[in-house]
């Protein structure tokens, strides 16, 4: 633990070190840009005020984010303070967009009011997009927008990286093999697969701004697993005469995670979402994997790292 450090800083900029760590963990996944941090220290701290609270290892920040909730807890043991935390992209999450309709709107433009005062550092996109109209619907906020537009222009759901930029896909230049039986693997303690069939949708019937279904979605993947679950589909206003695009978004999004693979690691590894993954044991071999959600843990049982991994073919 002592490559570990937790620091907290209140509002007015004063930074207090709280090396005697009780428990944390931190959770970083697919599906949200905002990481999540929860931490028990022991401290007689807590009448101050903290704002913003840091996870450092080997020197370097693993986490920093704003606190949501601090809480003290006092008795014959001593005083603890605790915190729940998530990453900076929260404020995207938190703050609404101002409804209404844009016009002629670049992805420059996009990233610069809807992510960078929000906690966003910019974007990786394969080129400068344009849409000539797109409404903005009461009650969107500032990361829904932004995926909504990657949705319309790039035909794409977008992923926050590990630089905090707006991503198409969520794979970084990095892989990693895990395996038990080969010397050159990241070996793990245990691990779990599983083939999860219940989300699937086989067939989208989409209805179109003139109230009929005669968009459909038809999705091969499912058919191959013999899944047989249709539905009808209605698109918000937003998506009016784009109602197909929203149909494959919706089918694509429930199968993400028809496959993954779950191992715990010894100690704290610092692996990313969007890593690409490969695993190798008796179980199986599966070359076209990535690490869909990352675990740090810190409790009574040690240290270690779950993570999660999932087919990269159906992104």
């Amino acid at each position: 633990m002592a490559a570990l450090e937790i620091r907290g800083k209140t509002p007015s900029g004063k930074v207090i070190s709280f090396p005697q760590i009780v428990a944390f963990q931190f959770q970083s996944d697919r599906f949200t840009p905002a990481d999540s941090f929860t931490c028990t220290v022991l401290s007689n701290r807590g009448s101050e005020n903290f704002s913003r609270i840091l996870l450092r290892y080997n020197g370097s920040n693993l986490f920093e984010g704003i606190v949501d909730t601090q809480t003290v807890s006092f008795g014959a043991t001593g005083e603890t303070l605790s915190f729940s935390c998530r990453s900076l992209p929260a404020l995207a999450l938190d703050n609404e967009a101002c409804p209404g309709t844009c016009l002629q709107l670049t992805s420059d433009q996009m990233i610069r009011s809807h992510g960078l005062p929000y906690g966003i550092s910019g974007d990786a996109f394969p080129y400068r997009g344009i849409v000539q109209e797109i409404l903005i619907p009461k009650g969107m906020s500032h990361w829904e927008f932004i995926q909504f537009y990657c949705q319309t222009v790039y035909g794409k759901t977008p992923f926050l990286n590990s630089e905090k930029k707006v991503a198409l896909t969520p794979f970084s230049g990095r892989e990693y093999y895990f395996s038990n039986r080969d010397g050159k693997g990241i070996s793990y303690c245990n691990g779990k697969i599983v083939k999860n069939r219940y989300q699937m949708i086989s067939k989208m019937l989409v209805r179109s701004k003139q109230g009929n279904y005669t968009k459909i979605v038809v999705n091969n993947l499912a058919k191959g697993q013999d899944v047989l679950r249709e539905r009808y589909y209605h698109p918000g206003r937003e998506w009016q005469g784009k109602e197909l695009l929203a149909g494959e978004m919706a089918v694509k999004e429930k199968q993400l995670d028809y496959f993954e693979i779950q191992l715990e690691l010894p100690e704290l590894s610092v692996l990313h979402v969007g890593d690409l993954a490969r695993f190798s044991d008796p179980v199986g071999a599966y070359g076209s994997l990535y690490i869909s959600r990352v675990l740090w843990k810190f409790d009574s049982a040690g240290l270690r790292t779950q993570v999660t991994l999932w087919d990269k073919t159906v992104v």
